[in-house]
């Protein structure tokens, strides 16, 4: 696959971060998963800890109703297909 030269809108990388991405594509896709986590977590050094508050809030709450039932479930194929878009209209369930 040629990836060309990235850009994000109209800024483009240095050529050593268009290296470095040339190479990560080559890894496997559960290290490129850890790398771009990696990334990703690198660029919030300081976490709001207001905004890490209301994730595990969340995250406690979405818990809470699948432990009690109340949260309808679907499998990760299930899930993946309405991400793509793959599966009608979502209305409907």
């Amino acid at each position: 696959m040629n990836w060309g030269r990235f850009a994000f809108g109209d800024v483009q990388m240095s050529q050593n971060a268009n290296d470095v991405l040339t190479d990560a594509l080559t890894l496997s896709p559960a290290d490129r998963s850890k790398l771009a986590a990696s990334l990703i977590e690198s660029l919030d050094e300081f976490p709001d800890d207001e905004v890490v508050g209301a994730w595990e809030q969340e995250i406690q709450g979405r818990l809470q109703d699948i432990d009690s039932g109340s949260a309808t479930l679907i499998s990760w194929a299930e899930a993946r297909r309405l991400i793509r878009g793959d599966a009608g209209d979502v209305s409907q369930r």
